[in-house]
């Protein structure tokens, strides 16, 4: 068995012997043990103190079933340096495979006696109750080579150790090792199946294995992660970090490690097994399953126990859970209900209670940034985002962070996350004064961002992801900047009153201002511009030829029953027209949604076809040039499509809701001063559907006026970043002074 010894420091004075060195390691990582052990054997001809080369040599002896090259390399260094215990480790498992089973455990001892003699640890007891604590040291000092032989020597010693299988398992795991770390896992569960912990164990094993792409050795490791996590729950009710990290996978799964059908299944499992003080979490997490799956009935029918559950036991949650639930619910509401007031209300309720957590949490209040008065303009600017980068945040803040730039040379963007960034995330470097990503991970980013911008004394912050990244909340509550608001990206994050969020008197009309804790800013045209987009790929002949063809742009998500009833009900109406769906989530869902509207209305179901997804965005809006009317969703308008749809002249018909994100094509429109498409309600929605698809003149005087819009002389303020960039530095300075 191999003990990653990669990295260990060899301090040489030659370089050829270094360049070695490196090739040596770069074999190894190939796994190329030929080629690894000639580039040390050459390293030690170029050296005066081979000591340091010797283990590296050994250890590659040993992966490559060198046995007795790597016995001789170690009792030829061990004569330079007899304290050495990762040579004596080395020599141990060599000697075991070679069945020299006495030779193999005095080199076992010898290497646990270095260890223990190097920590200086006075340790009690014999046999593999001192192999088992010596283990449990080194793992505890970061020792987890030392660890690994230590704990492997009391297994030898006591095989039906469940702890100290279990232990190994943690170091294993630890050290990225996460198949080495499952199979000590399921062993340790063999012996002790009635441990939670060890459950606990196991699970994050297998979901280290997920994430790193190994699940091709197992199809079922999946199911394995979530039955692990299910057991520790059900046998320790109250183990919070299983529940935590049942919640966290059910609702934020791998594509490629879980089928939406399986977390279906995990989530109700949870459901049923939850004790009354978890419930809320299991609620979200099953609600959470049902909408991403396209499940929206099933999603819909428990949002009000979840909502009567947050109101009634909120508080019987530990802190960083009621975050974990505030983020997902405001994220689930506006996807399966469009009550502004209703949505207002348990929004406001749960940021009430985050404000309290992080109260508790800063535990002493932190200093508001305040702006020197002797600063002249113009205004320094920062932007928070983790999606600075080809996502829809992204596509549609790109121009109007860019014409910024131009009027406030201090424009500074922050990366909520580290990211290898793509072509757009090099436009957003290019035009800006700063551009910073962290070097932290999790909720470690919060005190580096917050102390970065704390450092460049910005004047204001605008968040462009709210609530939807879950350290974004709490960076603007402690407010790094004087002024902070949240824009684009999603609804406002209701949690502080000194605050503003960023929107049009078409998104937010008079009266809104009683929903939200936040400050309304309101644009004097559209809450947003863009300047436009690239398409790639436009066919030359429509592939579905004289046909109509409806277009509906939707996540699973997204895809509210009436929506689906909706459309079915325009083609009915329109003969021999068609539609076409494209949108992430459980497919067989989908598809089945679409045709039991296609069996009520005695519509053909290959009237709706099913696009695949594109491999970028520019190919992606090719379709819009090959069909004739966009469909959009309700509650969730679609922001970017609907962007996308008028861009390339296409008619949208659009349901108009209370809540904001119902609301959005709706301003696209009116700020174009198209009234065509917009729909109050379901009937104005089918019959605005009938129309555009059956009046061919219409559409094509609505092209016009969409072509007309973008023309230099005629160009809408949607279409007008360097307007909206105007317009909204303008507002930021009166409020900055």
């Amino acid at each position: 068995m191999r003990i990653n010894q990669t990295g260990v420091g060899v301090e040489i004075a030659s370089d050829r012997a270094i360049a070695d060195l490196e090739r040596a390691e770069q074999f190894q990582r190939q796994e190329n043990w030929d080629a690894a052990i000639a580039c040390y054997r050459r390293a030690l001809t170029h050296t005066g103190d081979p000591g340091e080369i010797y283990p590296h040599l050994a250890a590659v002896y040993l992966d490559a079933g060198q046995y007795p090259e790597a016995i001789a390399t170690c009792q030829q260094a061990l004569k330079r340096d007899p304290n050495r215990a990762e040579l004596y480790h080395t020599l141990a498992i060599a000697l075991d495979a070679l069945d020299r089973p006495d030779a193999a455990t005095r080199a076992y001892d010898r290497a646990l006696d270095a260890w223990q003699q190097a920590l200086q640890l006075p340790l009690r007891g014999t046999g593999g109750d001192r192999a088992f604590k010596l283990g449990n040291a080194l793992l505890a000092s970061g020792r987890l080579d030392a660890a690994i032989c230590a704990y492997q020597r009391a297994i030898a010693l006591q095989p039906q150790s469940a702890e100290a299988h279990s232990n190994l398992g943690i170091a294993w795991l630890q050290a990225g090792r996460g198949d080495r770390a499952v199979a000590a896992l399921r062993r340790a569960r063999a012996l002790q199946p009635q441990s939670a912990g060890i459950a606990y164990n196991l699970a994050k094993a297998l979901d280290a294995q997920l994430r790193r792409g190994d699940a091709s050795a197992d199809p079922h490791l999946s199911r394995q992660r979530f039955e692990a996590l299910l057991d520790a729950v059900k046998l320790a009710p109250e183990f919070a970090e299983a529940h935590e990290m049942l919640l966290g996978t059910v609702i934020s799964p791998q594509p490629q490690s879980a089928s939406f059908s399986l977390l279906r299944e995990i989530a109700a499992a949870y459901l049923r097994l939850c004790p009354p003080s978890w419930r809320s979490l299991a609620l979200v997490g099953s609600v959470s399953v049902h909408l991403y799956s396209g499940t929206i009935p099933e999603a819909q029918a428990q949002l009000g126990e979840l909502e009567t559950e947050i109101y009634q036991n909120l508080g019987r949650l530990p802190d960083r859970f009621i975050r974990n639930l505030y983020s997902q619910v405001l994220f689930c509401l506006p996807h399966l209900r469009d009550d502004r007031g209703a949505n207002s209300r348990l929004a406001t309720f749960m940021g009430d209670r985050v404000r309290g957590v992080l109260d508790r949490q800063l535990q002493e209040p932190v200093a508001t940034a305040k702006r020197a008065n002797a600063r002249p303009a113009p205004l320094k600017i920062g932007c928070l985002s983790a999606h600075f980068r080809r996502h829809s945040v992204g596509w549609c803040s790109r121009d109007v962070l860019r014409a910024l730039s131009r009027i406030c040379p201090d424009l500074y963007l922050y990366s909520s996350q580290a990211v290898a960034g793509d072509d757009l995330t090099r436009e957003f470097q290019q035009f800006a004064a700063k551009f910073y990503q962290p070097s932290r991970r999790g909720e470690a980013v919060i005190a580096e961002i917050f102390d970065e911008m704390r450092r460049d004394r910005l004047d204001i912050l605008i968040d462009l992801d709210s609530s939807t990244v879950s350290v974004h909340p709490e960076i603007l509550y402690r407010r790094p900047a004087p002024i902070c608001l949240s824009w684009l990206g999603f609804d406002a994050p209701y949690l502080d009153d000194r605050h503003y969020f960023l929107a049009d008197w078409h998104t937010h009309p008079a009266g809104a201002e009683r929903d939200y804790p936040e400050k309304l800013l309101r644009m004097p045209a559209c809450f947003m511009a863009v300047g436009g987009f690239e398409a790639r790929g436009f066919a030359e002949s429509r592939p579905w030829g004289d046909r109509l063809v409806y277009l509906c742009v939707a996540p699973g998500k997204k895809l509210d029953r009436a929506l689906v009833d909706a459309q079915i009900q325009i083609l009915k109406q329109v003969p021999h027209s068609i539609l076409l769906h494209k949108g992430q989530g459980d497919l067989e869902i989908i598809q089945e949604a679409y045709g039991e509207g296609c069996d009520r209305h005695r519509v053909e179901r290959d009237r709706v076809q099913f696009l695949p997804q594109t491999e970028t965005e520019e190919a992606h809006r090719a379709i819009y040039k090959t069909v004739d009317v966009l469909l959009d969703s309700y509650p969730y308008n679609g922001g970017t499509h609907n962007l996308e749809a008028l861009y390339f002249e296409l008619p949208v018909v659009t349901r108009v809701g209370e809540q904001f994100l119902s609301r959005m094509a709706y301003s696209f429109l009116k700020t174009l001063g198209i009234e065509a498409g917009i729909s109050p309600t379901w009937e104005d929605y089918i019959d605005w559907g009938i129309k555009l698809g059956s009046d061919r003149e219409l559409r094509a005087e609505i092209r016009q006026k969409l072509r007309r819009s973008r023309q230099p002389e005629t160009l809408s303020p949607l279409w007008n970043p360097e307007k909206f960039a105007r317009d909204l530095y303008e507002m930021l300075f009166k409020i900055a002074r």
